[in-house]
């Protein structure tokens, strides 16, 4: 622990060096130069600055910071590339397909999105009356809640369904299979 930095919350110079962020504040100290050079010209001075607001992301003060952002970036990322693959999936393929889902939660709001209309309703068990999905107003885009699959090729399995119709015969039937 150091007097400059009583609470040990600053890493090591080592370590500042090894992940760049003392060439981040060297970057910033050159475009802070630049930017305030009263002999710059005006296309100067805008690069220096947009270069300074770059580089600042990543000096020894902000790099903790701008990573913990790119992190979160990613996990949101993963998620939403997910679902994405799914409704397309649903909207363009035909017959039986897969997509593996990061989790029961990324299927749900993909079935969701895939039956959201402004009359969607509950879709029921035939048999038993239990909500067990939902489905468009009009009827061509159903989502079938996950549950484990006993026949198919994904039996044995946690999956949801995202169902396209056209009239009563279904042309795709994605299957959302949850790890």
């Amino acid at each position: 622990m150091a007097f400059s930095d009583p609470y040990g919350l600053c890493p090591p110079e080592w370590l500042c060096k090894m992940i760049g962020a003392a060439a981040g504040q060297d970057a910033v100290d050159h475009y802070a130069q630049v930017a305030t050079d009263p002999n710059s010209s005006t296309a100067e001075k805008v690069g220096a600055t947009v270069g300074g607001v770059v580089a600042s992301l990543w000096t020894r003060d902000t790099y903790a910071a701008t990573a913990t952002t790119l992190m979160t970036g990613a996990a949101v990322a993963g998620p939403a590339a997910r679902i994405g693959q799914a409704l397309d999936a649903a909207a363009t393929s035909a017959g039986n397909s897969t997509v593996v889902m990061g989790s029961q939660t990324e299927a749900q709001i993909a079935g969701r999105i895939w039956s959201a209309s402004s009359n969607s309703r509950p879709l029921l068990n035939r048999a038993t009356s239990e909500v067990v999905g939902q489905i468009s107003g009009d009827g061509t885009r159903l989502y079938r809640a996950a549950q484990m699959k006993a026949t198919g090729p994904n039996a044995g399995q946690m999956a949801a369904n995202l169902v396209r119709k056209v009239g009563e015969e279904v042309v795709a039937n994605v299957h959302l299979v949850i790890p």
